[in-house]
């Protein structure tokens, strides 16, 4: 997983991670991780997106990503997504763990968003 994160989050992220995977070692734990890389991690190249299908329904959908990690590969996904649905990305408080690290700034952004969405 260090490897992992090393490659992909910053370095904000990295130490989110690090301090809740040490807080919370044990063997369910580990084995959760050891499951996610083994086996759920190497199918999200693989999906194939219906496009159309998004396209058709892109009003109710809200693309977010971290602001502070626009430049790692955790957000790449969401931007390409973006450029293809011709949607833009809500930048929420933190990176790819921006939940963790700033919870209040992170919801109170997510909730006047969503709340923008639905009164427009």
């Amino acid at each position: 997983m260090h490897q992992f994160a090393t490659v992909v989050l910053g370095s904000e992220d990295r130490k989110v991670l690090a301090q809740n995977m040490q807080l919370h070692a044990n063997k369910q734990n580990l084995a959760n991780a050891t499951y996610w890389m083994e086996h759920e991690l190497r199918q999200y190249p693989r999906v194939a997106i219906d496009l159309d299908a998004l396209q058709r329904g892109c009003r109710q959908i809200v693309l977010a990503g971290g602001r502070n990690s626009q430049d790692y590969m955790t957000y790449q996904p969401g931007k390409t997504l973006a450029q293809k649905l011709g949607l833009d990305i809500v930048n929420l408080p933190g990176g790819h763990l921006g939940f963790m690290l700033y919870p209040a700034e992170f919801a109170e952004a997510l909730l006047d968003t969503l709340k923008a969405r639905a009164s427009s």
